[in-house]
C-alpha cells in the first residue's frame, strides 16, 4: 500500500513539473549603441511549423515579458519596424 502511494504521489509530481509554466523577459538593444528598441516585437515560435505561440512589444526601457509560457524549446524572433 505504501509503495502504491509513493507512485501515485510521484506520478502527480511529474505531471505538476509538466504543466508548469514561467514568464520569458529580455531586453531587445540595437546592437553597437545599445540603445533600447522601444515597440520591438518579441514573438515565440513553435520550431516544427513556425505557428505563433505568444508574443510581447518591448517597452520604454527595450524589456519585454511574455507571461505563461510552458516549458520547453521555442524559436524567438525579435522584429523591428524603424528609420
Amino acid at each position: 500500500m505504501r509503495k502504491a502511494l509513493l507512485l501515485v504521489v510521484l506520478l502527480g509530481m511529474a505531471t505538476f513539473a509538466l504543466a508548469q509554466k514561467v514568464v520569458l523577459t529580455g531586453k531587445i538593444v540595437e546592437q553597437g549603441s545599445n540603445e533600447p528598441l522601444i515597440g520591438a516585437t518579441a514573438v515565440l515560435l513553435n520550431p516544427e511549423d513556425s505557428s505563433q505561440v505568444s508574443g510581447a512589444a518591448a517597452m520604454n526601457d527595450g524589456v519585454f515579458r511574455i507571461p505563461a509560457v510552458k516549458v520547453g524549446s521555442y524559436i524567438l524572433r525579435i522584429s523591428y519596424i524603424g528609420y
